[in-house]
């Protein structure tokens, strides 16, 4: 409701503007009808746009301008969630201003159901009499608890599932005099609905309860930028504001298994602290002077700080433990602050006549100011609490790379580039506190026709630790809380080779073609356990055949493919580095492959007067988990062989046939037919029930309540009749 009445005063002022600054202003409108069905209602049809049925406005266009003013506006989809608008007012260089709205909704199911009612933002509850009642029956062996909760969600409610983003854009550029620019814009997102959160009251035969999360926020970022320039100099400096605020920053959940707080037995009631409000302020200066031999130096210093002060909420939402109690905690808020620098300088020129270089220095420093708090202890899922030494670490670090680039002028028709860096980063609180990583690369730019271009660049990268401090890994008692032969992949030792390719060629007037290619290789070879490998790979070819003067085809073919391969190690939360003797190796390795197809053909039947178009796009996603571990273990025990999850596929068939007819010199009218096929094989999404657990015997044991947000498989068709006037 609220980005219609903003689209629809957006158009009226647009209105206004034009009457009263033009006597004629120019244009155009597209509007029309349409209907449509679907065989099932699935969220995928409408994910991110909105299909109205009956009347709609399609886009609009205003342009005109009265002496060296300009104004135009324009927009799309204007009355529905998904539409954008834009005003821009101008006159010639001295100044511009830009407004802009755009709408992005996300439907993420149309199939949610729930029990629990949402009586205040993030406050979800059951009727106390169900809690009692469930209460009873959990400890009791037999199906009496999981028939009693079947009953409970047989009448559950339906549940939306949707996000409404909705961006607003304002600029203003001035030029004053031929010496000072000025830039001021500020964004303002607004973000509401609600999205699927699980939340935990245990593990084992506790029951996870899935909600429908309530989603409140706004974020802001304001900017502005002056530029002096004078002489072959030029001097900066920007200020910047972002803040985010959540209007929903905790979330209170009943248990379904209890409605009293117990000391042994759980609480009542999980409790969330959800995204916190920050801000971040930050500063730029940045100078470039131009010196001999066609050089210029540039330098650039930018400072940051963000900060957040959320309030902690108790150590647990168990009234039955003492820790229940604000008092218990060592402080009430967070007071988090983190400052980053960073530094950019450039010395770019050309010291030989078929050479173009630049020399290249960054550095970027995180310090993390925030005061370290003791917690004597925590309280594991609500039953109870656990004393011990716990406290926040700052987590910080810093980066550098000095890198040089090389590009040179073989021939006329050729083109080499080089490239070097050595960059380094430093960890604070991590396993790994130094890594350093050298990069070169080489690249060629080919024409050896005019209607032939061919580009390809290789480059390689060595990343190495200083060294791994394993005692990160131990906890207190000397014991492992991680497989010792583990490395995370953002520090572990890296080789990683890249290769990019592209060939565009123009074979005919009658024949255009294009050929992109990219390629990443990544290797972790150092590491025994966490992620191993990883390829990735993404070809896409594109050509245009306009065959006659009146007909154009054109298509493509887009291939694309991730592979990696993992590795972990099962053990006893007791074990030592030492005992492992008795813990099983496991690997996995995930395949994605995905294929993208479209083709477009225009058809002038009638030249000037009528033309007909098609339009098809097909894609297809499959994904394959297959699991291996090692089934004879040091000390002679035997485990099962690792059993493979199903895959997953995913396909989407979409095509559209639109007939126009240019009616007269102001008015097209338009004929459009849609049909969108959509298969989904996924384990995770299929079929999925309200209530999740597993059987002992002849007994079901619940353990979770889901929304039932899956993903079904659909048809769905769509005609729609238009008409674009131009004034």
């Amino acid at each position: 409701m609220r980005a219609r009445m903003i689209s629809m005063m957006v158009l009226a002022a647009s209105l206004l503007v034009a009457s009263h600054s033009v006597a004629q202003p120019t244009g155009n409108v597209t509007f029309g009808s349409q209907w449509w069905n679907q065989s099932v209602d699935e969220a995928k049809l409408q994910e991110f746009l909105v299909l109205p049925k009956g009347g709609f406005l399609d886009s609009y266009y205003l342009r005109d301008s009265r002496g060296s003013v300009n104004a135009s506006m324009w927009g799309t989809r204007a009355l529905e969630d998904d539409q954008r608008h834009g005003l821009s007012v101008s006159k010639g260089l001295q100044w511009r201003v830009d407004a802009e709205f755009n709408g992005t909704p996300h439907l993420y199911s149309m199939t949610a159901r729930s029990p629990l009612y949402q009586i205040s933002p993030g406050v979800f509850v059951l009727p106390d009499s169900v809690q009692r009642l469930l209460q009873q029956y959990a400890p009791v062996t037999g199906n009496a608890y999981a028939n009693t909760l079947r009953d409970l969600l047989n009448t559950a409610q339906s549940t939306p599932l949707a996000m409404q983003t909705n961006v607003q854009k304002l600029r203003l550029r001035a030029h004053t005099g031929k010496e000072w620019q000025f830039d001021v814009s500020a964004v303002r997102r607004d973000r509401q609905g609600s999205l699927a959160f699980g939340v935990p009251f245990g593990i084992g035969s506790s029951t996870m309860t899935e909600v429908a999360a309530p989603i409140d926020q706004r974020m802001v970022d304001a900017d502005a930028t002056g530029v002096w320039s004078r002489a072959g100099m030029k001097l900066m400096g920007s200020v910047g504001l972002s803040t985010f605020e959540n209007e929903v920053s905790t979330m209170r959940v009943d248990n379904s298994r209890r409605l009293t707080d117990a000391t042994s037995g759980g609480t009542a009631v999980g409790q969330l602290d959800m995204w916190p409000d920050n801000k971040v302020m930050r500063g730029r200066v940045a100078f470039s002077k131009q010196l001999p031999r066609m050089s210029t130096f540039t330098a650039t210093v930018g400072v940051s700080q963000a900060k957040q002060d959320d309030d902690f909420l108790p150590f647990t939402s168990n009234t039955a433990l003492a820790q229940s109690n604000l008092d218990s905690l060592p402080a009430r808020n967070v007071e988090a602050v983190v400052t980053t620098i960073v530094q950019d300088y450039r010395l770019t020129g050309r010291p030989m006549n078929k050479m173009y270089g630049t020399l290249r220095y960054r550095a970027e420093h995180n310090e993390n100011e925030t005061p370290t708090i003791h917690f004597k202890g925590f309280s594991p899922y609500d039953a109870s609490f656990s004393v011990g030494a716990v406290e926040n670490h700052q987590w910080g670090g810093s980066s550098t790379i000095l890198g040089a680039d090389v590009d040179y002028e073989l021939a006329d028709w050729a083109d080499l580039s080089l490239l070097g860096e050595h960059r380094t980063r430093t960890h604070e609180f991590r396993e790994v506190e130094e890594d350093a990583e050298n990069v070169f690369g080489a690249g060629l730019r080919l024409r050896p026709l005019d209607a032939v271009d061919i580009t390809g660049n290789y480059r390689v990268g060595q990343r190495r630790l200083d060294s791994f401090i394993a005692e990160d890994y131990l906890n207190a008692a000397g014991l492992q809380l991680e497989p010792k032969g583990l490395r995370r992949y953002d520090v572990a030792d890296r080789d990683q080779s890249m290769a990019n390719a592209a060939v565009n060629w123009v074979v005919s007037p009658k024949l255009d073609l294009s050929v992109t290619y990219s390629w990443t290789q990544d290797d972790y070879k150092e590491s025994q356990y966490g992620l191993q490998n990883a390829d990735n790979m993404l070809v896409f070819v594109e050509g245009t055949i306009h065959a006659s003067k009146t007909l154009d085809l054109t298509g493509g073919y887009g291939f694309g493919q991730v592979e990696t391969k993992m590795a972990s190690n099962e053990y006893s939360a007791s074990s030592r580095p030492d005992t492992l003797q008795n813990s099983m190796d496991w690997w996995i390795d995930t395949q994605d492959r995905n294929v993208y197809v479209f083709a477009n053909a225009d058809w002038w039947v009638k030249p000037n007067k009528m033309v007909l178009k098609a339009d098809y796009t097909f894609s297809r996603s499959m994904n394959k988990y297959d699991f291996s571990n090692q089934t004879l273990l040091a000390n002679g025990t035997r485990r099962a062989e690792a059993v493979d999850v199903p895959n997953t596929f995913y396909r989407s068939n979409d095509v559209t046939f639109e007939a126009r007819w240019k009616w007269s010199a102001m008015m097209d009218l338009a004929l459009q037919f849609q049909y969108v096929q959509f298969d989904v094989d996924d384990f995770a999404v299929n079929d999925l029930t309200l209530l999740g657990g597993s059987f002992s015997g002849a007994n079901f044991a619940p353990n979770a309540i889901y929304l039932g947000d899956g993903y079904r498989d659909f048809t769905a068709r769509r005609v729609a009749v238009m008409a674009s006037r131009k004034f």
